[in-house]
């Protein structure tokens, strides 16, 4: 994700609906066995985490918003959390080219 290569998040955890006074979704046990794309990651914050779009549209989540904001219809995660997806070994990265070279990106969001 740090060289500009978003991850497509194939899992069974599911999360809570309203964030927490940082901003970040809590994983629920209520499995939700969807796919979605992991495109950002903090790790200036203390607590590290990445924020994930979903396909629900902009008004499924509610509470605080992330420090550095939150695009809506997406969410931040722990990072701990997005390691147990990953770790389940249906997720994907996104790339066109063998190696993944760093790509200059603009991070604003507008």
């Amino acid at each position: 994700i740090a060289n500009g290569y978003p991850i497509i998040l194939c899992s069974n955890v599911g999360f809570y609906m309203k964030t927490d006074a940082e901003g970040f979704l809590a994983m629920s046990r209520e499995p939700w066995y969807h796919s979605m794309l992991l495109w950002g990651i903090d790790t200036v914050s203390s607590r590290h985490g990445g924020c994930i779009a979903n396909s629900w549209g902009s008004s499924w989540v509610s509470g605080r918003e992330h420090a550095l904001g939150t695009p809506r219809g997406c969410f931040w995660a722990d990072a701990r959390v997005i390691d147990r997806m990953l770790k389940q070994g249906d997720s994907y990265v996104i790339s066109n080219y063998v190696g993944y070279p760093r790509r200059d990106l603009d991070y604003r969001f507008y």
